[in-house]
């Protein structure tokens, strides 16, 4: 399985998920499946994040289509939160200064990143799509992104220790029942296609809803 056929996965699954909120009263076997999605989009940024070549470029769009994103999200899940955009653009925040980090402590460069780091972190309690685990979930997948094994076993210390806030959670770990087939090719690339999902998916969504 490629990042194709991931990508698409993820999509189809986060679909299940906020069906199940809009149409099916939280259908708790539905939102279960719906947990897979996102550790899905977390582990394709991840590993995305050393294949980019311009990494400014790749963060404007995230930003882009979070703000994009935005009013459909609202006026959908009536929610005084952020949408999961603005998440992986917290998350990718995190992998960006955590891997300028180094050694040598006597640069002021450096210590400039340690402290956008813990600023990126202690902004992340703010009411984003996941919070605060969304940006952990990432940055662990960015670390461990050569180790299949210790990115499951990060996930499943995140789960159980948001597991009071969001049980249904938990089940997210079977996300790497498909990560395990992954690949780790490219594959077919629709890149805006796959952004544009979200915010197309959430307007559908609201529109079906008003019928």
């Amino acid at each position: 399985m490629d990042s194709f056929y991931l990508k698409i996965l993820a999509c189809v699954l986060m679909l299940i998920d906020h069906s199940a909120i809009v149409y099916f009263h939280d259908n708790v076997f539905l939102r279960i499946i719906g947990r897979l999605s996102f550790p899905l989009f977390a582990y394709l940024l991840a590993i995305n994040f050393n294949r980019t070549s311009d990494k400014r470029n790749y963060f404007i769009r995230l930003l882009a289509f979070a703000f994009i994103s935005q009013i459909p999200f609202q006026l959908l899940f009536n929610l005084h939160t952020l949408n999961i955009f603005f998440t992986l653009c917290f998350g990718f925040s995190a992998c960006y200064f955590w891997s300028n980090i180094n050694r040598s402590f006597k640069s002021l460069k450096n210590w400039f990143n340690i402290l956008c780091f813990l600023l990126v972190l202690f902004f992340s309690f703010t009411p984003i799509d996941y919070s605060i685990y969304g940006v952990l979930v990432i940055l662990f997948f960015y670390i461990f992104k050569t180790n299949l094994k210790k990115q499951f076993l990060s996930l499943l210390f995140l789960n159980i220790l948001f597991y009071n806030i969001m049980p249904l959670q938990f089940f997210s770990i079977l996300a790497f029942i498909p990560l395990y087939f992954y690949n780790n090719n490219k594959g077919i690339s629709l890149k805006y296609a796959f952004y544009s999902f979200y915010p197309v998916h959430l307007f559908l969504l609201l529109s079906f809803k008003h019928l």
